[in-house]
């Protein structure tokens, strides 16, 4: 499980995530002032994903008619896409980059340089340094005790976020609506 703040597209917006990971999988809510409200269901082959008016309204592009006509039709309902949609694609993508389980994968990037002892929420943790995209600097803090659980990711920069990461030996099961909850698929 994780929750953080991450400032969005440099528009000075700022949301917080809370997702929860299985295997590869997550579902969480996106929420923000001027975001509004963004749930996900996220598989390696579909997502679902609903967004109330507040959030559409964010992310269309439209006259107003027209983004009232969507809104009408599918605010607070569940929409299904294809994984590799461009719009699922860009609503998973804290699914992708904030998995502790990927994240762990680039401990392998050269330019890591190991840093001071830290605590976070009480827990002794490692610091890793690394270039980040665009220019930015990634510091992730590694359980320094027990398993070594991946417990915060700051990164700097253009797009900036700071993730705590908790609840890692929680059981969870990832469900999907049901398929009569869905008002709209795209491909999936």
């Amino acid at each position: 499980h994780q929750t953080g703040g991450s400032r969005l597209s440099g528009k000075g917006l700022t949301g917080t995530l809370d997702l929860t990971f299985v295997r590869m999988d997550c579902a969480g809510t996106l929420t923000g002032d001027g975001l509004g409200r963004t749930e996900i269901h996220a598989t390696t082959k579909v997502v679902h994903a609903k967004r109330d008016a507040a959030a559409w309204r964010a992310v269309l592009n439209g006259t107003k008619a027209q983004e009232d006509a969507v809104v009408e039709r599918v605010a607070d309902r569940w929409v299904r896409l294809d994984a590799e949609h461009e719009d699922a694609r860009a609503l998973t993508y804290g699914c992708g980059l904030e998995n502790p389980m990927i994240l762990l994968k680039e401990l392998e990037t050269p330019g890591i340089t190991r840093g001071a002892a830290a605590t976070v929420d009480g827990q002794p943790a490692i610091t890793l340094t690394y270039p980040g995209p665009e220019g930015g600097t990634v510091t992730e803090y590694v359980a320094a005790q027990g398993r070594p659980y991946l417990l915060r990711r700051t990164e700097t920069g253009q797009e900036q976020s700071d993730i705590t990461y908790f609840d890692f030996e929680t059981i969870t099961q990832i469900r999907p609506p049901a398929d009569s909850e869905v008002v709209v698929s795209q491909g999936g």
